[in-house]
């Protein structure tokens, strides 16, 4: 028996439109604040709450903001500070380029 292709074809949810995590990432390090690691976690959490969007488990919003946080430290955005009391993440100036937002928060 064959079925019909159907000519839908659907995306999962995670892969349409931009990452929201990583935008709202970028947006608490363009203050000029250092933030603990959990700190950042709860403060994106909080603003994807009133998207909708804070439904996602806690786990993956830390496994993505923990992810774009390596990937900007590792492209020289973002200032990773070791202390005694934790790590401590901070934007720098090159952050607030226009074209830095379009290429960290495209999924790929």
């Amino acid at each position: 028996m064959v079925l019909p292709m159907t000519s839908t074809f659907r995306r999962s949810p995670t892969q349409q439109g931009p990452d929201l995590v990583a935008r709202e990432l970028l947006k608490a390090l363009s203050l000029d604040t250092p933030y603990e690691f959990l700190t950042l976690v709860n403060i994106v959490q909080g603003n994807l709450r009133p998207k909708k969007l804070s439904t996602l488990y806690l786990e993956n919003i830390q496994l993505r903001v923990y992810e774009k946080l390596q990937e900007l430290v590792g492209k020289g955005l973002v200032e990773k500070t070791v202390t005694p009391t934790g790590k401590h993440y901070k934007g720098l100036p090159s952050l607030s380029s226009p074209r830095i937002e379009p290429a960290i928060t495209s999924k790929r």
